[in-house]
């Protein structure tokens, strides 16, 4: 297992929304390939997102998440709502 202090503190894709969305694209039965042709990346760069070898920009992320047809949100952590 590995342990938290030996994890590349650079990864993204220790955050869940990474993960949630290749499990969509992977639901959806398209390749890496197909999301890069979609959002005009250079080739591989979804590929590099997933296994965190890359940190996507915010507007990647919402690209990403329309090509999937799908979004995500932002909740308080305190469970207090605006």
């Amino acid at each position: 297992m590995t342990q938290l202090k030996d994890r590349n503190p650079y990864s993204f894709n220790d955050f869940m929304l990474v993960d949630k969305l290749r499990l969509r694209r992977k639901y959806l039965g398209l390749a890496q390939r197909d999301i890069d042709l979609a959002l005009d990346n250079a080739e591989g760069l979804c590929g590099k997102w997933e296994c965190g070898m890359r940190v996507p920009h915010a507007s990647s992320l919402s690209r990403w998440a329309d090509a999937l047809s799908c979004s995500f949100e932002l909740v308080p952590v305190d469970g207090k709502s605006q």
